[in-house]
């Protein structure tokens, strides 16, 4: 039996894995939620931005906040996207008050923010076919907003290290300006790039911990991290080429930043729900077997004990004590 599955795992190549992916991916409705996130991203917008310049305002100035969002925007979804947040910024304030009239404006900021991290927990669930223990509506609403914060405020610490490496750059760069050439400088700045890139990769990385109603290892997760921040980078240089070569702003008029943003968003979240699959099919592939043996079994679960697609009868990386399955 176990000679078997070696041979089998032997002839298995990187098209495969590929083939099972798109099936999985084109299977579970991903363009559809990956549309619906970029539509939620517009009302989670002003909400996030207005917590995370609070959230770095406890450590730096607002100005210096609003400048490190704008550049790592604008690295990220181009110049057009950074123009959008500056006058999301600009626009939107929490109202001053007291007492009752505070809390409810705090309640309905969390809300707003957390409503985008909520759409994807939502997809992942479904394309991963997790169906969640059975809880209170109530209770299942307030821990999903949790979750989803965390998120928020995991975004928000990200950030701040991210404005320190760059202060950090800044001073090494005028400190060594002065004796060393300009060979040296270039490599300090490919540096912080993948420095960058670094901590974009613990973005994903949290987002497939936290985000699914699932206990997933964090060693099923860095591998996803890492290909998704690598077809991000791609995506990034796709898009300016398009957006360069299209007249999608004047198309589109006042409303064309924002449309820029839409279909960054949106193509963000389609190879963020693509590849979290591809990394578990791999996984699957590798091993040759199902990961989830805490039952001491492999392939069931309470309820139906048949799966649905390649990818959920091997559930690889789940722990079945907390969930579901179809």
């Amino acid at each position: 039996m176990a000679k078997r599955v070696i041979n089998k795992i032997r002839k298995l190549t990187a098209v495969d894995i590929i083939i099972d992916s798109v099936k999985d991916f084109t299977s579970s409705d991903s363009m559809t939620f990956a549309g619906s996130t970029a539509f939620y991203t517009i009302f989670s917008l002003p909400a996030l931005l207005i917590i995370l310049l609070n959230i770095g305002s406890a450590f730096f100035s607002e100005s210096e906040i609003r400048e490190e969002i704008v550049l790592q925007v604008s690295d990220l979804a181009g110049e057009e996207s950074a123009a959008t947040l500056v006058s999301i910024m600009d626009n939107f304030e929490l109202a001053d008050g007291s007492g009752i009239s505070s809390l409810v404006a705090i309640l309905v900021l969390a809300f707003s923010a957390t409503t985008v991290f909520v759409s994807l927990q939502g997809a992942l669930n479904h394309i991963w076919h997790i169906r969640p223990k059975p809880q209170k509506e109530l209770l299942k609403f307030v821990i999903n907003r949790l979750l989803s914060f965390s998120m928020v405020a995991s975004i928000g610490f990200i950030l701040l290290v991210s404005l320190v490496i760059d202060a950090a750059v800044v001073v090494l760069f005028n400190y060594l300006d002065a004796f060393m050439d300009l060979g040296f400088i270039y490599l300090a700045s490919i540096v912080h790039f993948v420095v960058v890139q670094l901590l974009l990769v613990v973005v994903f990385a949290l987002m497939y911990k936290i985000l699914p109603d699932a206990k997933v290892r964090w060693r099923d997760t860095w591998m996803g991290a890492f290909v998704t921040m690598l077809l991000f980078a791609l995506g990034k240089y796709l898009i300016s080429v398009y957006m360069g070569n299209s007249d999608l702003g004047s198309t589109y008029g006042a409303a064309g930043s924002l449309v820029i943003l839409l279909v960054w968003v949106y193509y963000s979240v389609v190879i963020f729900l693509f590849w979290r699959p591809n990394h578990l099919l791999y996984r699957r592939k590798s091993r040759g077997k199902c990961g989830s043996i805490a039952a001491g079994r492999t392939g069931r679960s309470k309820g139906n004990r048949r799966g649905v697609g390649g990818f959920s009868r091997w559930c690889v990386g789940f722990k079945r004590d907390n969930l579901y399955r179809y």
